[in-house]
């Protein structure tokens, strides 16, 4: 099976959004499409083609199967027209984006207001390279549709309604159908009446379709028809429309860091990405998802660089899904919820709710139908005590350290102390030293001795542990350990729990140093990915060619290891690189544990057909919002591991050791399973290491010493000298510099003591 990567989301990427997911529904192109136009001319479909939790019925048809009043339910838009202006106005749209030519933008823009009024003309293809979630062909090409679209058709000064099916917006680039979450239901596939995703649960009309998603994997006896839901690019159906963000459009202003323009709203605004500035939410997002702050210029759409109302996709609305729009706003008003609700009949005391089954709600979670209404959280970076931030200084604020007023991966107590963080678990190891690219502290080399070779990309070195047990002249498996985005090597050998394990099980641990502590999750196509202008999940893409230092790294290391059982696991950033690693090396590594994150994949284009009979364990927290991501990713890997395969999915429960957290929910099929501990946020847990070698030690990759490249010369680079804190003397000659500062179990340090210029 050759699938080209793009993320998925909630595993959705730039180019993959990882699965880290799609649909046949009304809009859909039905092999059994002829029953579909006679149900349009007619009231006869009736619970086969239209109804309670099949689709909303024909015009002029009577029935509940459509939305409450307050939107509208049909697929059609206001403000629409028919065009013959597209280069391509007939036909089919190609899977890789090629028929949509651009849409044809006669829009001007207001600095004043932030608004947009005019046309946009499309032939609604797709504008950028697609693929369907799990390989399959559902819910196929759509067909090519000339409209033009006048911009704005939703006019006056209050809150509105956005339609619950149907055109909410375009994307800006492609004029590509920008929907709500919800979707016109999906029926149990034993039952007559279309659309089914599976045997032996459904969705009914007006339930977003993340929440949908969640639940049929979850509930279903037979295996969910993936290929229903999103695609890579966050849409599907015909007329092919969007009801994610549209991942495959995002791009970061260099300057400001601020998302750029995705789409124009159908009330003229334009709808930018997740990001205010870089890497960080907006904090005063009303629950349409919109308010007033500055947005970057854009010659390509005429915009300048000037404080306006614009609207964010919000990634925390509902069940975990990124939602585009929940309403129409008001410029002048931050719109509340009570203000939201009163937009849509499905908020309201008469609406109905629809109880789904996860496995992060095992006993049941009620989901309103038919309303789009969320209170947007409080993102991290925006709490209250935000002023207790100082500059220059490590401050601990709502669980997570902050280094200057920059948030980092390192949890903390909520009263700042460093004996605990914010999940009951103490903090291991000294606050004591940091590390460089070159340089860790933290690991003694009589105990880790450090590797260092050149590469493309400079210096790169990793360190080593061989526990005391091994026998002379015998081989033994191999973990990598890769720290979280931002880490030294230290934080993982400390807090991943694979050095203890490795001295119980006996296998050697390799802790490689990512460049400036990260690592280049784009994998082998890092010299061709733009970090400034991709990110996923707030956090920046990196360029660094870490697929080959980890090849390199594999074949040049003197440990005595087995070449046929290579691993490879990560924390947060180093799960995304240890997946990443998995996909592209598939001849040489027999599998792979990912905790909190998931696979990215930045660029779209690469196809890549990785080798059948993988391992793969992912693990997290119910209440880390990065591995929520990685839900619908379960079902790509599955097919990566077993394209032919009948993906029975087994659930069973875990109690972990120790006194907090210790429930979770374990779902496996065949060789990949994945791992939720209930409660769990974004942290290392230790416990977790002996699960995934467990799960993973019984694979091989036979033959793969014949798939290593050749040993790279060892180097040996110059020390950069004694680690040390800000304004320490570090001695006659001597000042404190040249290093990234950084922090290692909440100990800051600003670099490195080196011969003063």
């Amino acid at each position: 099976m050759k699938i080209i990567l793009l993320m998925l989301l909630p595993m959705v990427v730039t180019g993959q959004r990882m699965a880290t997911p799609y649909g046949q529904h009304l809009h859909s192109d039905f092999d059994d499409r002829a029953k579909i136009e006679r149900s349009l001319q007619d009231c006869s479909g009736e619970g086969t083609t239209w109804g309670p939790g099949i689709s909303p019925p024909p015009t002029g048809c009577e029935g509940s199967g459509g939305p409450p009043s307050g939107g509208f339910g049909g697929g059609g838009t206001s403000g629409q027209s028919t065009s013959t202006e597209c280069a391509v106005t007939s036909g089919t749209c190609s899977m890789d984006g090629s028929t949509n030519s651009g849409a044809i933008r006669g829009l001007i823009y207001s600095s004043t207001t932030g608004k947009f009024t005019g046309t946009i003309t499309t032939n609604q293809c797709n504008d950028h390279e697609r693929s369907i979630q799990g390989g399959g062909s559902a819910p196929g090409n759509n067909a090519v549709s000339c409209i033009q679209q006048t911009i704005p058709t939703v006019t006056g000064s209050t809150a509105s309604a956005i339609p619950t099916l149907g055109t909410a917006a375009l994307t800006i680039s492609g004029g590509v159908n920008i929907y709500s979450a919800f979707e016109a239901g999906f029926n149990d596939c034993a039952v007559d009446g279309m659309p089914c995703a599976c045997d032996g649960a459904s969705c009914a009309a007006g339930m977003d379709v993340g929440a949908c998603e969640a639940h049929l994997h979850y509930s279903c006896t037979s295996e969910v028809s993936v290929g229903m839901f999103m695609d890579t690019c966050g849409g599907h159906a015909d007329p092919y429309h969007i009801h994610t963000d549209p991942i495959c459009n995002y791009e970061t202003d260099t300057a400001t860091g601020h998302s750029t323009l995705l789409g124009v709203s159908l009330d003229g605004y334009g709808i930018y990405g997740k990001f205010e500035t870089l890497n960080q939410r907006p904090c005063d997002l009303d629950v349409c998802h919109g308010h007033v702050g500055s947005v970057p210029a854009s010659s390509t759409y005429g915009t300048t660089s000037s404080s306006v109302y614009h609207y964010h996709v919000s990634d925390y609305a509902g069940y975990p899904f990124t939602w585009t729009l929940g309403c129409y706003g008001n410029p002048t008003t931050p719109v509340d919820l009570a203000t939201c609700e009163s937009l849509y009949d499905g908020c309201g005391s008469s609406g109905t709710t629809e109880t789904i089954y996860t496995a992060e709600y095992p006993d049941g979670k009620d989901v309103k139908l038919w309303c789009p209404c969320f209170e947007v959280p409080v993102f991290e970076g925006c709490d209250s005590t935000e002023d207790e931030k100082d500059s220059g200084e490590w401050t601990c604020v709502g669980g997570w350290w902050y280094e200057g007023g920059v948030l980092t991966s390192y949890p903390c107590s909520g009263d700042g102390s460093d004996d605990k963080d914010d999940t009951g678990y103490e903090s291991s190891g000294e606050k004591e030293e940091s590390c460089t690219d070159t340089s860790d502290g933290g690991m003694p080399s009589g105990t880790y001795p450090r590797t260092c070779i050149e590469t493309s990309a400079g210096t790169r070195c990793w360190y080593t542990y061989t526990p005391s047990g091994v026998v002379e002249g015998a081989t033994y498996p191999l973990v990598i350990d890769l720290h979280g985005g931002g880490g030294c090597a230290s934080d993982s050998m400390a807090l991943s729990g694979w050095k203890s394990l490795a001295d119980e099980e006996l296998f050697i641990v390799i802790w490689p140093q990512g460049s400036d502590g990260e690592w280049g999750v784009a994998g082998s196509e890092w010299e061709t990915v733009n970090s400034e202008t991709t990110s996923e999940g707030g956090k920046e893409t990196f360029n660094a060619p870490d697929v080959s230092f980890l090849t390199s790294l594999i074949s040049t290391t003197s440990a005595p290891i087995n070449p046929e059982r290579i691993y490879t696991t990560g924390f947060s950033m180093g799960c995304m690189m240890a997946l990443r690693f998995l996909l592209e090396k598939s001849d040489i590594v027999a599998g792979a544990h990912c905790h909190g994150g998931y696979l990215v994949a930045p660029n779209a284009g690469t196809s890549i057909t990785p080798n059948s009979g993988i391992g793969v364990y992912m693990t997290g927290g119910s209440d880390d919002d990065w591995y929520a991501m990685s839900s619908s990713q379960f079902s790509v890997w599955k097919d990566f591991s077993d394209p032919h395969g009948s993906h029975t999915v087994t659930t069973t429960s875990v109690t972990l050791s120790g006194t907090e957290l210790t429930s979770a929910t374990l779902e496996t099929c065949g060789s990949v399973s994945r791992l939720v501990v209930a409660g769990m946020t974004h942290v290392y847990d230790e416990r977790i290491a002996a699960l995934a070698w467990d799960a993973l030690k019984g694979f091989s990759r036979p033959g793969a010493a014949d798939d290593l490249e050749e040993k790279v010369e060892v180097v040996a680079p110059e020390e950069e000298g004694t680690p040390c804190e800000i304004d320490e003397d570090c001695g006659e000659g001597k000042e404190c510099s040249k290093g990234v500062r950084r922090k290692l179990f909440g100990q800051m340090v600003e670099g490195w003591c080196v011969d003063a210029y």
